[in-house]
Formats: C-alpha cells, sequence, structure tokens
C-alpha cells in the first residue's frame, strides 16, 4: 500500500519534471523536482481535490525555479546538445529556435508572477481556461481577464525591444 506522498509522487512527478525542464538547466531538473517534494512534505496540506493539489504543486515548481534563479544558484541556458531538437532541425535553425525560447523565458520573466503561471499553464502546457480556474480555485472569467492581460503585457514588451507593432498569434501549442 502506497502512502499518501508516494502517491502524490508517483502522479505528479513527471508533471513537475517537465515544467523544471523547460524553466532551469538540464542538470537542475532533479533538483527542482526534489525540492517540490521536499516542500510538500514539510508542508504536508490538505487538498480538496486533485485540481488543487496539481495547482499547488504547479505553483510551487514554478516558485522555486524563479527563486534559484534569481538567486544564481544557476543560470538559465539552452542545452545545444539536445539531440531531439537537432535531429529535426538544421544547425541554423536550432540556433533560431534556442534563442526564440531564451527570448521567450526573458520576456515571461519580466511579467507578474500570477500572470506568467496561467500563461505558460496556457500556451506552454496547454492546460484550457477551466482546469486552470479548477487550479487555482478562481472563476473562468477571471483566468481569462489574466490571460488577456497577460497577452497585453507580453506585446509592450515586444514592442519596446523591437519597436514597433506587434499582434498575438491566435494559436496553442499542444
Amino acid at each position: 500500500m502506497m502512502t499518501e506522498i508516494e502517491l502524490i509522487v508517483a502522479k505528479y512527478s513527471q508533471m513537475i519534471t517537465n515544467i523544471a525542464a523547460s524553466r532551469v538547466n538540464p542538470s537542475d531538473v532533479e533538483d527542482v523536482v526534489q525540492d517540490v517534494f521536499l516542500r510538500y512534505c514539510e508542508k504536508m496540506p490538505k487538498f480538496r481535490d486533485d485540481g488543487h493539489a496539481k495547482g499547488w504543486l504547479i505553483t510551487v515548481a514554478i516558485n522555486i525555479t524563479r527563486d534559484r534563479y534569481r538567486a544564481n544558484e544557476f543560470t538559465r541556458r539552452i542545452d545545444m546538445s539536445d539531440e531531439t531538437m537537432s535531429m529535426y532541425l538544421s544547425d541554423e535553425d536550432f540556433i533560431s529556435a534556442a534563442e526564440k525560447k531564451s527570448d521567450y523565458l526573458k520576456r515571461l520573466a519580466m511579467l507578474d508572477p500570477r500572470t506568467k503561471a496561467v500563461l505558460m499553464l496556457y500556451f506552454d502546457c496547454g492546460y484550457n481556461i477551466r482546469e486552470i480556474a479548477e487550479m487555482y480555485q478562481i472563476k473562468d472569467y477571471i483566468v481569462k481577464r489574466i490571460l488577456a492581460n497577460g497577452k497585453r503585457d507580453y506585446l509592450k514588451i515586444l514592442e519596446k525591444e523591437d519597436g514597433k507593432n506587434v499582434k498575438f498569434k491566435k494559436y496553442r501549442k499542444k
């Protein structure tokens, strides 16, 4: 019989690993995952449902990666030896994709933490508005407002960098 902690780790470790891998060096992913579950063990929060647990773990994972970045415990960089990317892209395209991802993460870091988390859940992780609302235990229209404001703020950052008007594409990564 698995304990509650073992069940949580088994159920959510891959999700936390994916979040950490998108935000930190590959060599630091395991440390972030361990820190997330260590914090869970320390706090032992009681969740109403799986959505609340998932939202709490995602928020903790994002906060830990942000705190590590700010404390300069490690630097964020794109792993240029990523075999899966290099198999499908030419060298020029691979470098361009890595630079775009790096720029995207830098721009997201300029946003409010809650806005950044909602944008990442929606565009990067593929969650829909209802799922995000359930994770944060807020109404759907609030998530829509956060997304709209986040897109607007992101575009303002792009416009400052490029000096020209930019429009947000109306698609999501799946």
